[in-house]
């Protein structure tokens, strides 16, 4: 394992889902993380906060997938289903390594072709799900209201799961030594 992952940063991206995830596989498993956009400009979140892309797309082309453990895909109102993105999410799928995607993360997903056949789960109803379908966008089948789904290397979360999204992270990369270190992490972030 490279102990190093890639997350996909985009206009609008919902940057707090991320917050497990850098608490789990940042902080306490010690992972790198990096970060690629559309281009090298800062990137305005959600809530107001400006990020900095890491590796600029060529970089990230040369490097492949056989750089990182896996890629996570936050949530946002502006998803940009770019070919290069959506070759991308298939490269990683592809070699079987980590695909994670948050609330309106799993579009991309969807969009990518690597949902068909799997369970899945994304913050929306499921009348914005049927019309997802109907655009061509999530598969006909597979979606579930749960909080956080697993299908073999494929990890999708609805929105406000998040702290549980980067313990189902951790989880996948068999991070921790017992059931009852996860719990106690799992309590601890949500501060019970």
């Amino acid at each position: 394992m490279n102990k190093r992952l890639l997350v996909y940063y985009y206009e609008n991206m919902a940057d707090f889902e991320l917050s497990g995830v850098a608490v789990i596989a940042g902080w306490f498993m010690g992972y790198r993380i990096d970060s690629f956009a559309r281009s090298m400009e800062p990137v305005k979140s959600l809530t107001g906060l400006v990020y900095q892309p890491t590796l600029a797309w060529q970089e990230l082309k040369h490097m492949g997938a056989d750089a990182f453990d896996g890629l996570i895909i936050p949530g946002g109102n502006k998803p940009e289903f770019h070919d290069d993105l959506m070759e991308l999410i298939r490269e990683f799928n592809d070699q079987s390594k980590l695909v994670a995607a948050i609330c309106a993360g799993p579009q991309y997903l969807g969009k990518a072709g690597i949902l068909n056949g799997r369970r899945f789960t994304a913050s929306f109803t499921p009348e914005e799900i049927a019309q997802k379908v109907q655009e061509g966008i999530f598969p006909s089948g597979g979606w579930t209201s749960e909080k956080v789904v697993q299908d073999q290397n494929v990890i999708t979360a609805d929105g406000f799961s998040f702290i549980d999204f980067g313990i189902a992270i951790g989880d996948y990369f068999h991070s921790f030594k017992t059931s009852e270190e996860k719990e106690n992490i799992r309590k601890a972030l949500k501060g019970l």
